[in-house]
């Protein structure tokens, strides 16, 4: 008799545990909450770093459950585990061997961040509504326009300890690469900025896209978290943000703010683990059994005296299918930037004054300058005298925000020595790039 497992969830990593163990001689059965099997993956358009559709990965899946005769049973949830298998939310218990635990994630409810105006404004979406409407063929603004400015927001539910949400979601950065790439093939002329903590490229090809981001499409990036938005008159969203990079507050008018939501976990995880004498790490999701070992899901195998307990490589899997061998336990960085113009304050940078076609122009011939990864060794390495505060990624966040006049009082501290060239991990040719700047920009 084949021995029989459980998979509790039917996303794409619950139905590829399901097609593994089949292969492997083991009787499958999928319970599924909802409807119809995908999880998380049947809402989302395009998934990275490839741009593959999701649908190429998903369909493939489910005709091969059906294909197999893979026991399924959706619309029923897992209420319990107990030592014979699971027990349903209908009171029904399905007996097995083995339980894999694939319950998936919940996205973060952006309206918990009121600040952002998510249900309140008009053209404040979360990535998953980006998904959607991607799906749908239709980004459109409210009135059924198109967007001419698209701001969208990192770490919204993720690392922030207002909301208590103090672990990294992980995909929420190449999300948002993603998704600005998306936009700005969809809206070649609208300028694209993501506002960001931290960018967070840990997984292969995702730092190339970072990279691609900038040089192809000529993307945005400012190293800040948007503090407020609100609405405006002329029915555009204004947002407040700083630059930390170069210290300064900024506003700007947009005509779509996009809140890349975090993941959290479920509210019924410490249920199903207090049945199962399972442990739940800080974050709310399952706790891996090992944290080097451990496999991508939660495995529950019953010992020969019917008492129960995890297997040595147990974590945890997702319903969208993305495999994380666990969540950093990070300190939330700033939880909010306060706006004031008092003593010392430096002047809010308008946005909106700047000609960014003009930085457009200026970055499409100068590629060089968009890989600074702002290390500063330029800063460390500069001998022009006194000024040794010289600072490349400076000009390139000056240029891309169209404040020619800093920028080229900034160059003006280069000596073209080009000893910084020689310390630079990408090998910019910070003289020939600074040579051109001043060409370009004439004088001030």
């Amino acid at each position: 008799m084949k021995p029989k497992v459980v998979i509790a969830g039917g996303g794409a990593a619950g139905m590829a545990v399901a097609l593994r163990l089949e292969r492997l001689g083991v009787e499958p059965v999928i319970v599924e909450r909802e409807e119809r099997l995908g999880g998380k993956v049947r809402g989302w358009h395009k998934l990275f770093p490839t741009f593959t559709p999701a649908a190429e990965i998903l369909d493939p899946l489910v005709a091969q459950i059906g294909r197999r005769g893979i026991e399924c049973r959706t619309g029923a949830a897992v209420e319990a585990l107990s030592e014979h298998g699971v027990k349903l939310a209908s009171g029904q218990t399905i007996e097995a061997d083995a339980v894999v635990v694939a319950t998936g994630f919940t996205l973060f409810d952006a309206r918990r961040k009121e600040e952002y105006g998510y249900g309140i404004y008009d053209n404040v979406v979360t990535s998953a509504d980006l998904e959607r409407m991607m799906n749908e063929g239709a980004v459109r603004l409210a009135d059924g326009s198109t967007p001419r400015r698209i701001a969208l927001l990192h770490c919204v539910g993720s690392r922030d300890e207002k909301v208590c949400q103090r672990h990294c979601s992980k995909v929420c950065c190449i999300t948002g690469v993603k998704q600005a790439i998306e936009l700005k093939k969809m809206f070649p002329e609208a300028d694209v900025f993501n506002f960001y903590m931290d960018i967070r490229m840990f997984g292969a090809g995702y730092e190339e896209l970072y990279r691609e981001a900038q040089q192809s499409y000529n993307i945005h990036f400012v190293r800040g978290r948007i503090s407020e938005a609100s609405p405006m008159i002329n029915g555009r969203i204004q947002i407040k943000a700083e630059d930390t990079l170069t210290g300064r507050p900024l506003r700007m008018s947009i005509d779509m703010l996009v809140l890349l939501a975090g993941m959290r976990a479920n509210d019924d995880n410490a249920a199903l683990a207090a049945s199962a004498g399972l442990a739940i790490a800080p974050n709310g999701f399952m706790q891996s059994a090992d944290p080097f070992l451990a496999s991508p899901r939660h495995i529950l195998r019953r010992r020969r005296d019917g008492t129960q307990e995890p297997c040595r490589h147990a974590g945890r899997g997702f319903a969208d299918g993305r495999r994380r061998n666990g969540l950093s336990q990070l300190r939330a960085a700033m939880s909010g930037l306060r706006f004031g113009y008092g003593i010392n304050r430096p002047r809010a940078i308008d946005i909106d004054s700047n000609d960014l076609r003009k930085s457009n122009e200026i970055l499409r011939e100068m590629p060089e300058l968009q890989t600074c990864i702002g290390c500063g060794s330029c800063t460390a390495s500069c001998t022009a005298g006194n000024l040794t505060e010289f600072n490349f990624r400076r000009v390139h966040t000056l240029v891309r925000r169209g404040e020619y006049r800093s920028a080229y009082e900034e160059m003006n501290k280069c000596m073209l020595c080009g000893k910084c060239r020689l310390v630079c991990p990408r090998g910019i040719n910070t003289r020939g790039v600074a040579m051109l700047i001043k060409r370009k920009l004439g004088d001030f």
